[in-house]
């Protein structure tokens, strides 16, 4: 049985490239994700996800600190904007995609999520790899 990607896709939160990474942080916290499109008009102009705030941490002097722990980053990195870590021209997939499709595209460039967009590369959501494995 070949399964319609649609089936798969699941609707996600997005932000903008002005939206604050506090506010991020709380997102990601209410929707229970780590990775969100970052969207203009509802077109796709780049991804944020944590791995993005770690590497803004691990940049940041922070003398003294063993680990750190999301909810206690520094203000001024609270304060700054998604789009100084988001990353631009994400890989993404149109929903017409077939589930074999995704699955190569996905591997190929390492991806455990991928964004999925219509023919005019607005957002429809996100497809993940393990739901894809599970439908095959």
């Amino acid at each position: 049985m070949v399964v319609d990607i649609k089936s798969l896709i699941i609707k996600t939160s997005t932000v903008t490239k002005e939206t604050e990474i506090k506010d991020f942080i709380a997102l990601m916290e209410k929707h229970k994700t780590d990775l969100m499109p970052v969207v203009d008009n509802n077109l796709i102009i780049g991804v944020v996800s944590e791995n993005d705030l770690i590497r803004l941490i691990r940049s940041q002097p922070m003398a003294g600190m063993q680990a750190v722990v999301i909810t206690d980053i520094p203000k001024n990195i609270s304060k700054r904007t998604i789009g100084e870590i988001m990353t631009h021209h994400p890989i993404t997939i149109n929903q017409k995609a077939t589930t074999i499709e995704a699955v190569k595209t996905m591997a190929a460039s390492n991806l455990k999520r991928i964004i999925v967009v219509d023919d005019n590369k607005k957002l429809i959501g996100i497809l993940r790899i393990k739901d894809l494995i599970s439908n095959l």
